[in-house]
């Protein structure tokens, strides 16, 4: 399993009034327009101001009535949709670059924000020695509030034995033999699927 995200992410920050979307809708095109970063952009720039020039337009016409607001409001989903997918297309560049400041210069030469993602203070897997000589207890970072935990070991990282299955985030395996470095790894099962291995942990058993 692995939660580590790729560096620097790329935000919106959508204005909640139609006048200032379209405004913005507009900056995104002009900074990814010609853009070395963007040679062929997803969608394009001929599609992004097409939907900001039908919301513009539809934003004009809104005084005609509950027809023409309907018009506004679809007018909006598809803008709101468009400049989705050109952010996704730009994180896209950003995790392609080498360190995170070009990816946050990628970023902000598309008109967008940057969130800074940072790493969860607790560790994915830790292991410690267990209550008993030959045992040890491993603690995981909780994959949902819900789940089911799926552990194993190994002495070389080639044939992994299997531990018993659980409900918390945390078991001890035992009959390890004392003297030996052993390795440990977990995946999980979650509402949204089984999650991938997580990293290897290592732990001179006593």
């Amino acid at each position: 399993m692995s939660t580590e995200m790729k560096g620097p992410l790329a935000v919106l920050n959508l204005p909640a009034q139609n006048k200032a979307l379209i405004a913005y809708g507009k900056k995104v095109s002009i900074a990814m327009n010609g853009n070395p970063h963007f040679p062929n952009p997803t969608p394009t720039i001929a599609e992004i101001d097409a939907t900001v020039a039908t919301l513009d337009d539809a934003e004009i016409a809104v005084g005609g009535g509950t027809a023409k607001t309907k018009e506004r409001n679809v007018a909006r989903r598809a803008l709101l949709l468009c400049l989705g997918h050109a952010k996704n297309h730009v994180q896209g560049v950003a995790e392609q670059q080498p360190s995170a400041a070009d990816a946050v210069a990628v970023i902000t030469s598309a008109g967008m924000f940057v969130k800074k993602v940072t790493k969860p203070n607790k560790a994915e897997l830790s292991a410690r020695q267990g209550a008993i000589s030959g045992s040890a207890l491993l603690i995981a970072r909780a994959a949902a509030d819900t789940a089911t935990y799926y552990w194993q070991w190994s002495t070389d990282q080639q044939t992994w034995t299997s531990g018993a299955d659980t409900l918390t985030a945390r078991t001890t395996i035992n009959g390890l033999t004392a003297g030996t470095t052993v390795f440990f790894r977990f995946h999980a099962l979650t509402r949204s699927g089984v999650t991938e291995w997580s990293q290897v942990v290592s732990l001179l058993v006593k």
